[in-house]
């Protein structure tokens, strides 16, 4: 009897549908794909041995992707729109995107029934056009004051067609938009709660926790994070209830690799970074196997007691990330993130017309922050609001504070001036 039970818990059938689903996502490629019908020719793919196949294919860089994409491609781009990613640490890059494609991240990211969804877009994020959704599900970007105000009047259910909807019961977006859209909700609102809002879903940036802790306060709702990349967004990642990591969604799979030599694996516990498969349907036409957006993670020591899988904590990009033996290999922004994330002190990124229109939107950035190579060790150097050179004491005790507050030893701080950070910014 156990062992039939055993059968049908969530980590089972979890598992069972991703060896599924992987099989015929190879077996997709290995017809249509001229890459991989090479490496793939005259091989039986089943879900018994899906998982060797897939690790015998070539992991991908980005620019390693965009040199064999007319190679990768399944059929000619006819009737497809372009999209762009954000461009965060990098010049954005072009992806493809069939309607098929929107339908079923659609179908698969969308909850059913009287759920109202606000969905906050950016115009690099934006690539599913608002008609593949149902109608509970609101798409808005947030770009000037007149999108900031309808996202209030559908939130407020000012007038028609909102007043007779359903409130909204989830808003969605990246961490600096819903950062945003609050401050402005609390120019009129002292307390956002009566809106109704039960969740928030926020993505793309680290969240402090003074930030955690006033967005519950403000809409008196959960507030859950979420993590991927522009071009891989049909599989992202969630926070789970039950382990507090992050897990892949259905629609894919990750792997864990040293930074340093992808064909070595890293296991639980230890620090890698990730490597995407995206299934079929989700990405058809410029498909995504073993894809390797650059993120470094922390893998759990133990799996998710309820789905069997080992998560993971974002801890940053790669190319922001330092090796360093001296402090027990990579030092990342995640190491450094909480440290100075919610000091006042620290120079905030802003970059939108509403962050100079008011003042307070300038606390919806991110702490500017870079870490590099000093000498054998590491660095980490802060930007600050105000010119070091001037007020010494004052740049000099922040320094000591957040080098208190480093959970990682051997990283020197520096202080600089805002503007004077040397180099790009970590990406957080």
């Amino acid at each position: 009897m156990d062992a039939e039970a055993t059968e049908h818990t969530p980590a089972d059938a979890l598992a069972r549908h991703r060896l599924s689903a992987l099989a015929a996502t190879l077996r997709f490629v290995q017809q249509h794909s001229a890459f991989y019908r090479e490496l793939l020719a005259g091989r039986s793919i089943d879900e018994n041995n899906a998982r060797d196949v897939l690790a015998e294919l070539p992991v991908f860089t980005a620019d390693g992707w965009q040199r064999q994409r007319a190679g990768l491609r399944t059929g000619p781009p006819v009737g497809t729109v372009v999209g762009f990613t954000s461009g965060t640490t990098a010049v954005p890059r072009p992806y493809l995107s069939t309607a098929a494609e929107r339908q079923a991240f659609a179908a698969a990211s969308v909850s059913g029934g009287d759920e109202v969804v606000l969905n906050l877009v950016g115009l690099n994020h934006g690539l599913q056009p608002v008609d593949v959704y149902p109608a509970t599900v609101l798409t808005i970007p947030l770009l000037d004051d007149g999108h900031f105000e309808n996202a209030a009047r559908i939130l407020e259910r000012r007038d028609e067609p909102y007043a007779s909807m359903p409130p909204v019961t989830t808003v969605a977006g990246s961490l600096r938009m819903v950062k945003h859209l609050s401050l402005y909700l609390r120019r009129r609102h002292e307390s956002l709660t009566h809106l109704g809002v039960s969740r928030l879903s926020v993505f793309r940036h680290l969240l402090s926790p003074a930030w955690r802790a006033r967005l519950e306060l403000w809409w008196g709702a959960r507030v859950d994070t979420s993590y991927g990349s522009s071009e891989l967004s049909a599989c992202g990642f969630q926070e789970c209830g039950d382990c507090g990591h992050y897990h892949p969604a259905p629609s894919g799979l990750v792997e864990f690799v040293d930074p340093r030599d992808p064909s070595v694996p890293v296991g639980p516990g230890g620090r890698g970074t990730v490597v995407v498969t995206v299934f079929f349907p989700f990405i058809q036409l410029e498909p995504r196997l073993r894809y390797r957006p650059g993120d470094l993670v922390q893998i759990a020591d133990q799996p998710c007691p309820r789905w069997g899988e080992f998560g993971f904590r974002v801890l940053g990009r790669e190319q922001h990330a330092v090796w360093s033996p001296d402090a027990a290999g990579w030092v990342t922004p995640a190491d450094c993130f909480e440290a100075v994330a919610d000091l006042p002190e620290v120079a905030i990124s802003h970059d939108t017309p509403q962050s100079a229109a008011d003042p307070r939107l300038h606390e919806a950035g991110s702490p500017r922050i870079a870490l590099r190579a000093d000498g054998g060790g590491v660095a980490l150097d802060v930007e600050l609001r105000y010119d070091p050179l001037v007020w010494p004491a004052e740049a000099e005790r922040v320094r000591r504070t957040v080098h208190a507050r480093m959970p990682v030893a051997g990283v020197t701080v520096h202080t600089h001036g805002q503007g004077q950070l040397p180099g790009p910014p970590c990406f957080i």
